[in-house]
Parts: structure tokens; C-alpha cells; sequence
């Protein structure tokens, strides 16, 4: 971990200078993503601490038990079942899916972040387990300029 110093596992769970003690971090990932490999998802969030949200779609080793809200901080997990999945194998691939940049334009996902940025509770905000093809984390939004 000395040498990685810019991996967020590295500092996980670290007391950091100018950095207030009571940080809340909400941590939401896809299933087969492409860009940020499960594994790295769910490492970085059992460093962190941080309570499984009910309403992720499985449940990865380390996370046995699960909140509907946690004023500490949360990981929640959806699924966009994407179409191409990424290789099992440790081998560099060349495209992306829909796992990335959809969950944080569904409705349901946005009024997740933006209640717990507003409050800092983090709460299950899918209708049932974050299947997102299944309609549980709402519509698409379209991506407009400057943000979501």
C-alpha cells in the first residue's frame, strides 16, 4: 500500500489531517462495471466500513448484514445487466457498458445522493432491489451539459 498512495484503500479508514473525523461517504456501485472492476468496488468499501443499503442486489463476501438507512455512510449495489460483461481474467479489455454511467442518472439513485448530501443519512431509495432493467431505480434521465 506504500506505493499506491493515490488508492483510495490506502487511506480508508485513516484519520487525515484537515480532514474532519466524521466523514459520511455514500458508495454506489454497478454490477459488471467495466470502468471500476467489482472487486476494487467492494474492497474499497468493506476498508471503509460501510453498511450494505437492503436494497443491493447481492450480497459480496464481508457483507453479511444490511441497513435501510445508516447515518454513517453506505454502499448500495445495482444492476443494469449489461449486455457485454467484463472478462473474469486479469486482461485489459477495450469498451465500456451502461454499468458505468447509468445508475447515476436513474431517478431513484439521484434522489438517494441527493437526500443523503442534504441530510447525511443514506436510505434504501429503490422500489425493491436495485434492479435497475427491472424499473426499481427509476427512468433514465438524459444527460444534459454540466451534469446529470
Amino acid at each position: 500500500m506504500a506505493l499506491e498512495p493515490v488508492d483510495g484503500a490506502t487511506v480508508a479508514g485513516v484519520a487525515l489531517p484537515g480532514v474532519a473525523p466524521d466523514k459520511r461517504l455514500l458508495v454506489q456501485t454497478s454490477l459488471h462495471d467495466a470502468s471500476v472492476p467489482n472487486l476494487a468496488s467492494f474492497d474499497h468499501a468493506r476498508s471503509l466500513g460501510l453498511p450494505r443499503l437492503s436494497s443491493s442486489v447481492t450480497a459480496p463476501w464481508g457483507f453479511a448484514s444490511t441497513v435501510t438507512t445508516s447515518d454513517t455512510g453506505a454502499f448500495v449495489i445495482v444492476d443494469e445487466h449489461p449486455a457485454s460483461l467484463p472478462p473474469e481474467t486479469n486482461e485489459v479489455f477495450h469498451f465500456d457498458t451502461v454499468a458505468h454511467d447509468n445508475p447515476r442518472r436513474r431517478t431513484a439513485l439521484q434522489a438517494q445522493m441527493q437526500a443523503f448530501w442534504a441530510t447525511g443519512t443514506a436510505a434504501d431509495t429503490c422500489t425493491g432491489a436495485c434492479d435497475c432493467t427491472a424499473g426499481h431505480c427509476g427512468p433514465l434521465r438524459t444527460a444534459t451539459h454540466g451534469g446529470t
